[in-house]
């Protein structure tokens, strides 16, 4: 039996998050889910995220690159920063213990379940943890945030980054280019 592409959710829309925001109560869960997206991050990179590797003050995360052993850093929003806290306290989580010492399967699990919640998808087979790294790459091109600086956050090749980049700006130059040249 074939299986056809359209089954296959690529990323998340900002309806979306929206709808899992809403619909994960589970706090673990909501922070599992959320640092993957805002972050990018693969599995190994969610495992090395201890308490000290958050920059409270400054929103910044820093993760550890389970494919090339590179720290990387990303920006995070006030309300994951302040459900991390929540968490971390809930939890007891120690300055240097893992906050998510999950397998791969585990985080697809949980990613599955809450989405399946959400209403986003029904399809087991065609979800996986890898969709938080491709929602990040599109939200940054939305932001329009150099797609060089999102290498240096994700540690993806150029290539990758741009496919996800032509899917939120397919192209449409015209107006940038008007505007540069009427400066």
């Amino acid at each position: 039996m074939r299986i056809k592409k359209q089954n296959i959710i690529d990323l998340f829309t900002k309806q979306d998050m929206a709808l899992l925001k809403q619909k994960v109560t589970n706090l673990r869960d909501q922070c599992v889910i959320f640092t993957g997206i805002e972050c990018g991050a693969r599995v190994g990179e969610m495992r090395s995220i201890t308490p000290e590797s958050i920059d409270w003050r400054n929103k910044v995360l820093t993760k550890v690159d389970s494919k090339k052993h590179v720290e990387r850093k990303c920006g995070i929003s006030p309300w994951l920063t302040q459900q991390l806290q929540f968490y971390i306290a809930a939890f007891r989580i120690e300055k240097r213990q893992p906050l998510f010492d999950l397998s791969e399967k585990q985080m697809d699990y949980i990613l599955k379940k809450w989405a399946r919640e959400a209403g986003i998808f029904t399809n087991d087979n065609w979800l996986s943890w890898h969709i938080v790294r491709r929602t990040y790459i599109n939200q940054c091109a939305q932001a329009g945030i150099d797609p060089l600086e999102v290498q240096a956050v994700t540690g993806d090749r150029l290539d990758t980054i741009m496919r996800y980049y032509r899917k939120a700006n397919p192209g449409d130059t015209s107006a940038k280019m008007a505007k540069f040249y009427e400066e």
